[in-house]
This record gives structure tokens, sequence and C-alpha cells, in this order.
């Protein structure tokens, strides 16, 4: 697969539904409220992403990198995260979690995702 740069890029409210973005770097991409049910991002690199609101039922999400992305509103049910690195993670306190370790950030109401604190 060849790997596209979609760093910066808008994709606010985005249907990519089962769409295969496995290995792409999506840092600092803006997809509020985008539909990403089922869609591949193994390994993608969602550093600094705004997924505010996004639907990411049955994403595949192993090895991605989500550091410092916001994940507030978000759908995560049947999320696989295994081995990624969700450090600095930001997500709504009332999100049912796939993962262990949500804990209260102390500014805006929100939760940090510790890195560790991953099922496997």
């Amino acid at each position: 697969m060849t790997v596209i740069d979609y760093r910066h890029t808008d994709l606010n409210g985005a249907d990519l539904h089962g769409v295969d973005l496995h290995d792409q770097d999506l840092r600092q991409a803006t997809m509020r409220g985008a539909n990403l049910t089922n869609a591949d991002l193994h390994n993608a690199n969602l550093s600094g992403a705004d997924l505010f609101g996004a639907d990411l039922t049955g994403a595949n999400l192993r090895g991605a990198i989500l550091r410092r992305t916001n994940l507030r509103g978000a759908t995560l049910s049947d999320v696989d995260l295994t081995g990624a690195d969700t450090a600095g993670a930001c997500c709504n306190l009332d999100t049912t979690l796939p993962f262990a370790g949500c804990i209260r950030d102390m500014v805006g109401g929100a939760a940090r995702i510790q890195p560790t604190g991953i099922d496997s």
C-alpha cells in the first residue's frame, strides 16, 4: 500500500466506513463526526488528530499511534487497540472505553488515557 500524507487534512463528517487507512500518516487530521466504523487504521499515525464525535465502532487500531488524540464524544465500541500508543489521548468520562486506565484530567472535565492501560 502506498503511504499518503493526510497530515492536517480536513475530513470532518466524512463517510470513511470500512476504509483501509493502515500505515497512513493522519497526524493533526480533523475528523470531527466522521464515520470510521469498521475502518482499518492499524499502525496509522493519528497523533494530535481531532476525532471529536467520530464513530469508530469496530475499527482496527492495532498498533496505531494516538498520542494527544481527541476522542471526546467518540464511539469506541468493539475497537481493537492492541499495542496502540494512547499517551495523552483524551476522551469523555462517560465514554465506554475498550481499554483500562482512563483517569480524570484536571482541565475541562475530560479523561486522559494512560499509555500502559491497554487491555490485551
